[in-house]
């Protein structure tokens, strides 16, 4: 899968190809996207906000605060570093929530 990032005439885009470049979707965010990556799963987008997607169809906006917006990004599975403006880092570690404990019945 192929991911990029940009700006068109209609608004802030991100697009991604599953057949190695023919053809590409779109996907329009609310904010202007500066870089993607991908550190293993999920991909990451950053710029004035921060988008991941697991499959490159849907992606989410996180709720991170960055100050003045990231312009790029960089990862792997268990961590992300984001860079912004006037020195500005990021970094942050994956939380993964524990399996849910099931009853266990004794006999």
């Amino acid at each position: 899968m192929l991911v990029a990032v940009g700006s068109d005439s209609s608004g802030k885009v991100i697009l991604v190809s599953k057949d190695r470049g023919d053809t590409w979707q779109a996907t329009f965010v609310d904010e202007r996207v500066r870089d993607v990556f991908w550190n293993g799963d999920p991909f990451v987008a950053v710029g004035g906000g921060i988008w991941s997607s697991h499959n490159g169809d849907n992606w989410t906006k996180d709720p991170v605060r960055f100050g003045e917006s990231p312009y790029c990004g960089i990862g792997k599975r268990e961590e992300i570093v984001l860079a912004g403006v006037d020195g500005m880092i990021m970094r942050a570690k994956r939380v993964t929530q524990p399996p849910a404990q099931g009853r266990v019945e004794n006999d």
